[in-house]
């Protein structure tokens, strides 16, 4: 098994892109960039464990479960099938993600930004 912790900071966004470019749809890449600010002290810290597997995945967030049919699952569920799409290797692995915020979810700074962002950095490293 192999443990990665990493943290990431989240941001505040002052202009938001309007759009995303039709040749790469599926990956949100925004046809203009968008201007935000980190918040000093305010972070996701995602800890992922993996182990041989077939390509599952467990998510906890803020020290609860969630499950397959939750909004939170979809979003992790969709990243690691274009995850496993883009690098096939990785469907050799099982993955458990534990997430937490030490500010509050879905108050309008970017939890779940900095949540992929700290799950990102601690692909390569596990």
């Amino acid at each position: 098994m192999v443990k990665v912790r990493v943290r990431a900071p989240t941001n505040i966004a002052i202009v938001k892109y309007w759009g995303k470019n039709p040749l790469w749809e599926a990956y949100h890449i925004p046809t203009k960039s968008s201007l935000s600010f980190t918040v000093d002290g305010l972070y996701t810290e995602t800890t992922l464990e993996v182990v041989e597997g077939k390509g599952d995945a467990t998510f906890e967030l803020n020290g609860r479960e969630v499950s397959k049919g939750m909004k939170e699952f979809e979003y992790v569920d969709k990243y690691l099938k274009k995850l496993f799409g883009l690098f096939p290797q990785t469907k050799k692995y099982d993955y458990h993600i534990i997430s937490k915020n030490n500010f509050p979810t879905a108050a309008g700074f970017a939890s779940s930004a900095s949540g992929f962002a700290a799950m990102a950095k601690a692909l390569p490293g596990a």
